[in-house]
């Protein structure tokens, strides 16, 4: 398995930037509970969407974004059982660490599995992709060569029961060393 750890997003750096709100919390969010409508607006609307996500986080002070500052290319990928829609979306420069270079939702049909996957600006100056899952938890990859990003994260989606196994066992883990609650009663 390649250099990655499960770990918990609180705490993380930047996290209370409308731009780390965005790209780490919000468009997850989005895309694991918004269904086909959060998508369709997304394809449709493309960076005007995304700008609109800016406004309403910023409250009504300036938007530093345009909708040209985002590109969204689909990819469509089939095999003999599956077809996968990996749509990227090229973020605006990023301005510090942990600012996303590109974002990718993943999707498998007909059965809808999901995987959003970020490949982020870090404070060794190189990209390193990261897997969102629902929830607070995400994994960590390695730093990635950016020639090599779009493979890494087809191939990290197609392995995605892994990560889905390595998350319930650490949810496991959790509930082993929780105290049963009829415990803290006496």
């Amino acid at each position: 398995m390649d250099n990655q750890f499960l770990i918990n997003t609180s705490g993380a750096a930047n996290r209370k930037s409308p731009r780390y709100l965005v790209e780490h919390k919000i468009l997850p969010y989005l895309f694991y509970n918004g269904g086909p409508r959060f998508l369709g607006t997304l394809l449709s609307e493309r960076g005007s969407a995304l700008c609109a996500l800016y406004d309403e986080i910023l409250g009504g002070l300036p938007n530093p974004y345009k909708p040209s500052d985002f590109t969204f290319i689909p990819r469509v990928f089939s095999d003999e059982l599956n077809t996968s829609l990996v749509l990227q979306i090229i973020m605006p420069e990023p301005e510090k660490p942990l600012h996303c270079t590109s974002v990718y939702l993943c999707i498998e049909a007909p059965v809808g599995e999901r995987l959003y996957i970020t490949s982020e600006y870090s404070f060794d100056s190189r990209s390193h992709l990261c897997a969102w899952m629902e929830g607070p938890i995400h994994f960590h990859f390695s730093a990635i060569d950016p020639e090599m990003e779009l493979e890494y994260v087809l191939e990290k989606f197609q392995s995605r029961e892994s990560l889905y196994e390595i998350v319930q066992a650490y949810q496991e883990r959790i509930e082993e060393n929780e105290p049963d609650s009829s415990e803290a009663a006496d």
